[in-house]
Parts: structure tokens; C-alpha cells; sequence
């Protein structure tokens, strides 16, 4: 019995002394994990982006009459995209230009002043009307004595009293005329003029722009990657519609829509592990470039660079969105596998850590910002 318990201590006590060690070196082995270090990275969806795109709109309303380049074109900026109708802006303008012909032959009249001929037949024929208005002054004389004898009828007197009346009022017209032009334009009248004339040449001004915008030329060097371009003819299009996208694809960026806390964590120069769809997953290693100075919207990020404000505002109004998220734009060396719109994921390197500080990360976020903002 003695030695059967004996046994039993020993065998027992070495169980004990094994499941201890276990254990230890279990937490041993934990404590060295959660002591690895561990890189701090940013998470998010990603795309390529050109280095530069825009989109070629229309300046000026009308019909597109001939398109000069096709999906995959290289276009320098300059190089003409398509040629709109140019009819309505083209009559304004011829009929501008003839305007400005009357006007200036008029301030050419106005500053050069009378000719002596037109003096002179100017007061030939004052001359005549004073003479008439005198014989029609005695004539109202002699029809009057006559009316008083009653050897003239009411009639005669009337007609004769009209006559001497409109040819008082052409004498007045013709010696105001006389007066004009021998002391020539006044200078109120040549300013008016010459106010005028300006008018009308910003007017042919600006129709003479409207015309040359007719003719819509890409705003950069790049390609075309607009497709159906020549289906476009025909088409009426209003002005700031798109007619066109070029884009430089010399060289592509990654665009990261971020979680919000990049915003305060990437900097430039970050390394960047990226993933994309389209190369099963393949690294490829980037560099950060710039952050924005802002959160948008999840659904602005998606929205297309080159719509305008109100394009956009309508595509976000389909998918409206409540997640705040950070652009992260990042350097990527030329590969010619790598074509705008690819997508895929990417890890902004932070900074390095250990794995237990990352693990306890989330909780200490949540205490001292959930937790806290519920304390009275």
C-alpha cells in the first residue's frame, strides 16, 4: 500500500509539474506573438488614374458636323476634335460687320463736317423759301382786306393762312439747317457715334469668338478613349456638353479611397502594397504621393473627374452613400499591362508596430470615443 501511494505522488506530482510547463511555454510562446513586430497599414479599394484627363466640351451650341479623330487617336493639345455649325454665328457677324461699315462712314461724315457745296445749296434754298413766305405773307394781306370787304370767300382766306403757316415752319427747317452745317457735328453727337460704333464691334467681336469655337480642340496631349466617335455627327449638342475624353496614359497613378484615418496617419512617401483584379493578385509595390486635404464622400469618390458639378451631383443622388472616406494618390513605376479604370485593393504601410498594440487598437478606439462620448 505504502509503495502503491508513493507511486501514485510521484507519478501524480509529475503530471502536475508537465501541465505547468505546458502551460508556460504556451503563455511564453503567445507573449512572443503578440510581440512580433507588425507594420500599421491603411486599408482600401483602389484604381488607376492617368495622370492627367479631361474631358473636351463643346464652347458654343450647335450640330456636329465632322469628327477628325477616332477612339485610340493620339492628340496633341490643339489638335482639332470636331467642327460644330457655325451658320447662326456667322450671320450675326457678317451682318455685325456690315453695321460697322454704315456707322463708320457716318463718324467719318460727322468729323470731316459739310462740304461748301452743301452749304451753299443750303442757303440757296433758304433763300427761296423766305422768298415764297414773303409772297405768301402779302397774299394773306390782300386775301384778308378782301375777306373784310366780303369780295373773298371764308375758303380763300383759310387756304391762303395755311400757306403762309407752312412755309413759316420751312424757312425754320431750312434755316436750321443751314445753322448745323455751318458750325459742323457737335461733339456730343461724334461721341454718340463713335459709343455706337463700339457697340456694335464688341458685338462682331464676339461673334468672330463665337465662330472660331465652333472648331472644339483637345486641351492636352494624350489619346482619345471616347468610343463611337463617329456616330456622333449629327448630333446637337448645348454648350459644356462632352463631346470627348482625352487622357496622358504616359504615366498612371493609383487613387486609394482610404478609411478616414488616413487622413491623419499617411504621409507622403509611405511604401503602398498593391493588389489589382486584373493581374490575379500579382504586388506591386507604389510610393504614396499626395493625400487630400479632405474626407468625400463614398459616393464622390466614384464619381467620374471629368463631370462637371452638376453631372456629378446627379450620379450621387442614384447612390448616395454615408461612408467618409480619404483619396490617397500614390507613384507607380510604367508597366505596359496597366491601363486606366483597373481595379483591386491596396496597403498603406503606417508605420511599424507590435501585433498586441494592433490587437488592442479597436477597443482602446472604441473606449475613448463611443464609451466616452456616452459619459454624462
Amino acid at each position: 500500500m505504502g509503495t502503491k501511494s508513493l507511486s501514485g505522488q510521484v507519478r501524480g506530482g509529475g503530471h502536475w509539474i508537465l501541465r505547468w510547463t505546458v502551460r508556460l511555454v504556451g503563455l511564453l510562446a503567445v507573449g512572443l506573438c503578440l510581440a512580433l513586430p507588425y507594420e500599421r497599414e491603411v486599408v482600401g479599394e483602389c484604381r488607376l488614374v492617368p495622370l492627367s484627363q479631361r474631358g473636351v466640351r463643346a464652347p458654343v451650341a450647335g450640330e456636329i458636323l465632322t469628327v477628325e479623330v477616332r477612339e485610340g487617336d493620339a492628340v496633341e493639345e490643339g489638335t482639332l476634335i470636331a467642327i460644330l455649325d457655325d451658320r447662326e454665328y456667322a450671320v450675326e457677324l457678317a451682318t455685325a460687320k456690315a453695321e460697322l461699315a454704315r456707322l463708320g462712314a457716318e463718324l467719318d461724315l460727322l468729323e470731316s463736317g459739310p462740304r461748301l457745296e452743301e452749304v451753299s445749296m443750303a442757303r440757296e434754298q433758304l433763300a427761296l423759301w423766305q422768298v415764297r413766305l414773303d409772297h405768301y405773307e402779302r397774299e394773306l394781306v390782300r386775301v384778308s382786306g378782301l375777306a373784310e370787304q366780303s369780295a373773298a370767300t371764308d375758303e380763300e382766306l383759310a387756304s391762303a393762312q395755311v400757306s403762309r403757316d407752312a412755309t413759316v415752319h420751312l424757312v425754320a427747317s431750312a434755316q436750321e439747317n443751314l445753322a448745323k452745317l455751318e458750325e459742323g457735328a457737335r461733339e456730343e453727337e461724334v461721341r454718340a457715334k463713335r459709343a455706337e460704333l463700339a457697340r456694335v464691334q464688341a458685338r462682331a467681336d464676339y461673334n468672330e469668338k463665337l465662330v472660331g469655337l465652333t472648331r472644339v480642340v483637345s486641351p492636352i496631349q494624350g489619346k482619345i478613349v471616347t468610343p463611337f466617335m463617329v456616330e456622333r455627327i449629327g448630333q446637337v449638342v448645348e454648350a459644356g456638353e462632352l463631346i470627348a475624353v482625352v487622357q496622358d496614359n504616359s504615366s498612371l497613378e493609383v487613387e486609394i479611397a482610404a478609411d478616414e484615418a488616413a487622413a491623419a496617419l499617411v504621409s507622403t512617401g509611405n511604401p503602398v502594397k498593391v493588389r489589382l483584379f486584373s493581374l490575379d493578385g500579382e504586388l506591386l509595390v507604389a510610393e504614396v504621393r499626395a493625400v487630400a486635404l479632405s474626407t468625400s464622400n463614398e459616393s464622390e469618390i466614384e464619381v467620374h473627374p471629368i463631370r462637371t458639378d452638376r453631372e456629378s451631383q446627379l450620379e450621387r443622388s442614384k447612390s448616395p452613400a454615408d461612408e467618409y472616406l480619404v483619396r490617397v494618390y500614390c507613384s507607380l513605376p510604367r508597366d505596359h499591362r496597366l491601363a486606366p479604370g483597373m481595379t483591386g485593393y491596396a496597403r498603406i504601410v503606417v508605420d511599424a508596430s507590435q501585433l498586441w498594440r494592433e490587437l488592442l487598437r479597436p477597443i482602446e478606439r472604441f473606449l475613448f470615443t463611443d464609451v466616452w462620448s456616452w459619459m454624462p
